[in-house]
């Protein structure tokens, strides 16, 4: 899917609209220092197209789910690293403001949804599924059986209980 192309009126149309978690999220300076230092990571040099991209999907005119896409297409990533990048991304910076991301791209009449924007985006397509959202990437704890099997034997710094 072609990254969408708006005017510079038309983007701050659809600025003034947004919620203030995502507002706030555009301009955030911690954001913005999550963006070089994975463009850092990564050896990307455009790290302002980078940036412009993440602005798309927090003003709800790109898909959470194209990003990764349209970080290979746009700035000729190969899979592997657009996948990497998306990953962090969507961990530090699309992760945090996700309730907002999903009631933005929420269908009109669907419980939640914000008001109108105005200009056409993803948001309204049919195409929007479950799928469009971040998914939860938290890394979960491991398993605690294999530390207690190890910790069945006997402790060598307990004192016997009698």
């Amino acid at each position: 899917m072609p990254t969408p192309q708006y005017n510079q009126d038309e983007m701050w149309k659809i600025y003034e609209k947004l919620p203030e978690e995502l507002k706030q999220a555009v301009f955030s300076a911690e954001n913005a220092d999550h963006t070089f230092s994975i463009c850092e990571r990564y050896g990307i040099n455009e790290c302002p197209k980078v940036a412009s991209l993440i602005g798309l999907v927090l003003m709800g005119v790109m898909l959470p789910r194209n990003f990764e896409g349209a970080l290979a297409k746009e700035m000729g990533l190969d899979n592997d690293t657009a996948q990497r990048v998306s990953q962090e991304v969507n961990r530090f910076i699309f992760y945090p403001v996700k309730q907002q991301l999903e009631q933005l791209h929420a269908k009109p009449g669907e419980v939640g949804t914000p008001q109108e924007v105005g200009i056409a985006t993803p948001r309204h397509s049919d195409e929007r599924r479950a799928s469009d959202y971040i998914v939860e990437t938290e890394e979960k704890p491991e398993p605690q059986e294999a530390f207690r099997e190890e910790k069945k034997g006997s402790d060598t710094y307990r004192e016997p209980t009698e």
